[in-house]
Parts: C-alpha cells; structure tokens; sequence
C-alpha cells in the first residue's frame, strides 16, 4: 500500500511480512524516487511499536488497509524503518527547554506571591 501525509513531501509504503500478518513494515520513499522503479530495500533498522501507541501520524493506518482491500488485525506490530532512537534526540533539548520555562515561571510566581517587606 502507498499513502503520503500531509505537509511532507516523501511518501510511504507499507507492507506485511511474508509469513507474518501481525508485523507491518512502513518504508519511507524520498520525493523523486516514487515510481515503478522504486526497489524497497531488504533489509530494515527501526523502531518496532504496536500499532495503537504508533502516534498520530499512523493513527487511521489500519482503517486505509481496510479501505485499500488488506486487512490489519488488532495486534499488529509497525516497523517504521530509519526511525532509530539516535534521529528522537532533538526531543531531549525540547524536554530541557520546556523545563527551564517551568523554572522560570515558577520562580516568577514566587517572587509575585511572596510577602512584601514594609521599608519602614
């Protein structure tokens, strides 16, 4: 099955694996080289998820199966190839940034709440 989502431009395809109904494979084709030509790769590295924590981005993945004429059972399993946990560490340096906001407003509401001294 081949699908794209919106504001990107590669496409995907996703298949089962031979023998295995219950493991997906999701590859990712980068823009240009969709087409009849397109050799998926034989082997793949990824992140291996049950389909219903996948995320949003694969939320209606086992509804386009059906539509498309496959069917997808309750317990598959998504390999989504080159998702590797080295490409998720930019989420380290949003976790820390969100972090020092948390900080930063934390102290702000104390200085805001805090008791103010009389001069005099």
């Amino acid at each position: 099955m081949r699908y794209s989502r919106p504001l990107e431009n590669d496409s995907y395809r996703l298949a089962h694996v031979a023998g295995n109904e219950r493991i997906w494979v999701e590859v990712r084709v980068p823009d240009g080289l969709e087409g009849p030509h397109f050799v998926p790769p034989s082997s793949f590295v990824g992140r291996l998820v049950p389909l219903e924590h996948s995320g949003l981005s694969h939320n209606d993945l086992d509804r386009a199966v059906t539509a498309s004429g496959g069917t997808m059972p309750k317990d598959a399993w998504l390999l989504m190839d080159g998702h590797a946990p080295k490409g998720s560490r930019w989420a380290m340096g949003l976790i820390l940034l969100f972090i020092t906001f948390a900080g930063f407003n934390a102290f702000g509401l104390y200085r805001l709440w805090r008791p103010v001294k009389d001069p005099g």
